[in-house]
């Protein structure tokens, strides 16, 4: 029987393919938003993403950035933008 919750991203993790050899580390997530530190330089805020086919969530692309992903410098900055989608989402 085929379990139908997806896999997780992990909260730590290594980018591989356009990301290879980067750190990952999740600050803060949700059911909606996920908030991740990225080699301890910035920060990327994300909606969460199910790739259906696969039932795996998964971090967003590149081309995603701008739409459903963005990147912040500080922290705090990143966490006003975690609450604004949150709170977008949650409607």
């Amino acid at each position: 029987m085929q379990n139908d919750k997806p896999r997780l991203l992990e909260a730590e993790f290594t980018g591989i393919g356009e990301v290879k050899g980067y750190k990952f580390k999740r600050i803060k997530s949700n059911k909606l938003v996920y908030l991740y530190q990225v080699d301890g330089r910035h920060y990327e805020v994300f909606r969460r993403l199910v790739n259906s086919y696969y039932n795996t969530e998964t971090y967003p692309s590149s081309k995603q950035f701008g739409r459903a992903a963005w990147t912040y410098a500080t922290e705090e900055a990143a966490l006003k933008k975690f609450e604004k989608l949150t709170k977008k989402y949650s409607k």
